[in-house]
């Protein structure tokens, strides 16, 4: 049509969430990949949505995500996907548009767009707008879509494995990857050394936290109605973080450990570590393992008195910073460093163990070793 025209909607008059449109739009003036207007009067909030189609226009105001914006509205978290682009977010250049990312056709197909759209949270009028509905089938998904395969992300440790924790509050649940084989873990601390013990398969019972290894970053979880049971007690000191993001303070005597780099900025030195709580200006309130932030579909180990003195943290394999922090010790697989690397047994960077290691670098005992 000529004005007005928007792949959702072409005069908003509300809030717009948890949205999207793959398909062409073409008219006039006031032309908007999502919304063509939002309306002077009414129109409010656009957030959490993405479009991939083509915007076409041939008069004034024409945005990949809206054509004409009041001045009080607000465009936020919004994903566009490359190669199709007017230039403008907004075609009137009114109103705030922040987090607004363009994206390549490998970013939507990976999992990252879910990822990130599955994060999106906001409150209007005391009631939380949130982006749990986001899913994706990785491998045949292109684009994120409402259902059943959640994405989660898993960061990057040595030797280009890439480690998660998990846990789901309201279901059983199967994690899946469609171009990588994933392992699945418990974790248990003693006497200062972290001990992972591979899992008979992939699947985790409601309220239940693990850790997983993949080779890509981007996984799938998928929610099941088959009957799981969760890890006996001592046999897992992983727990499934709350449905809600909150602060827990440990039990008397406990420490708390969550999974993070050892420096963020550079991303060197995964591992667990003592769980710390800032203030929203950055300073530090607790950085003892007494209490940590903990945000949901996650797990933190809760480790009993003195099982983990006197370390500060556990490093994987194969990273630099090794200075200080305790051990991990793998169990049932060979994919790391064997089922005795602490037990002098030497492994070349691929986890594979060396009877006679010639020059090269090699692991020993969790810490690299150079052989001249």
């Amino acid at each position: 049509s000529n004005n007005n025209i928007g792949g959702l909607l072409g005069n908003n008059t509300g809030n717009v969430f948890n949205c999207y449109n793959t398909g062409r739009v073409e008219g006039k003036s006031k032309v908007g990949g999502l919304v063509g207007t939002n309306d002077p009067d009414w129109g409010k909030y656009i957030f959490n949505c993405f479009k991939t189609g083509e915007v076409i226009g041939t008069g004034d105001n024409i945005g990949e995500l809206c054509g004409e914006n009041n001045s009080s509205g607000t465009i936020t978290r919004c994903f566009i996907q490359t190669g199709q682009n007017v230039g403008n977010v907004v075609g009137n250049l009114e109103g705030t548009f922040t987090n607004i990312l363009t994206l390549s056709i490998d970013a939507f197909k990976s999992g990252e767009v879910a990822y990130m759209l599955s994060q999106g949270s906001m409150v209007i009028d005391n009631k939380t707008y949130d982006g749990s509905v986001w899913g994706q089938q990785l491998g045949t998904d292109n684009y994120p879509v409402f259902g059943d395969y959640k994405v989660i992300k898993a960061a990057k440790g040595d030797n280009d494995t890439y480690w998660a924790t998990f846990s789901n509050r309201n279901s059983n649940a199967e994690l899946m990857a469609s171009t990588s084989e994933i392992t699945v873990y418990n974790a248990t601390v003693s006497g200062g050394t972290l001990t992972l013990t591979k899992r008979n398969d992939n699947k985790v019972a409601s309220g239940e936290g693990v850790l997983l290894k993949a080779n890509c970053e981007y996984v799938n979880a998928m929610n099941i109605s088959d009957e799981v049971s969760a890890a006996a007690t001592g046999e897992n000191h992983l727990v499934a973080t709350p449905a809600t993001e909150q602060t827990i303070n440990a039990e008397s005597g406990y420490k708390l450990y969550r999974l993070t780099y050892n420096n963020v900025s550079t991303k060197v030195g995964l591992g667990f570590y003592l769980g710390l709580v800032k203030e929203g200006n950055g300073t530090v309130i607790s950085d003892n393992g007494s209490q940590l932030k903990a945000t949901p579909g996650k797990a933190y180990l809760k480790v009993s008195p003195g099982a983990a003195a006197p370390a500060r943290g556990f490093v994987f394999p194969g990273d630099d910073e090794t200075t200080g922090i305790g051990e991990i010790v793998i169990e049932g697989d060979a994919g790391i460093s064997g089922t005795a690397n602490a037990n002098d047994r030497i492994y070349n960077l691929q986890g594979q163990q060396i009877s006679t290691p010639v020059k090269g670098i090699y692991i020993k005992n969790n810490k690299k070793v150079i052989i001249k």
